[in-house]
């Protein structure tokens, strides 16, 4: 057996068929990002560790509701050291990434959900 991160665990191994992880994560600076899991990096080692977030993309800082960032902006991305707490529930996936297997340069979630067939 491989010794896997709790991110792994929460963000791939305990994801419901047809759904992607949306988190919402409070940062040391108080800002809250919200968004569909997009990627992470799967170290054990903690400080090494980096998540990026995708559409629907949202904000929040201290005493303010949350706005939605414009369509333009695609990615957030959080290293591990700013991140205070993180929050997930499981959705429908707002917009399917299919990528063909035979091409490694396109990004790709990795959601074996999402696999055409």
């Amino acid at each position: 057996m491989r010794p896997a991160s709790t991110w792994h665990a929460v963000f791939r191994e305990h994801t419901p068929a047809g759904l992607v992880p949306f988190a919402r994560i409070r940062t040391r600076s108080g800002t809250v990002w919200a968004g569909v899991v997009y990627e992470y990096s799967p170290n054990l080692e903690v400080a090494d560790r980096e998540l990026i977030l995708g559409p629907p993309l949202a904000s929040s800082t201290t005493n303010t509701s949350f706005k939605a960032l414009p369509a333009v902006w695609q990615r957030v991305v959080l290293r591990h050291d700013e991140i205070e707490w993180i929050a997930v529930k499981y959705i429908p996936d707002p917009a399917p990434v299919l990528v063909p297997a035979c091409t490694g340069s396109a990004p790709s979630r990795n959601f074996p959900a999402l696999a055409p067939g």
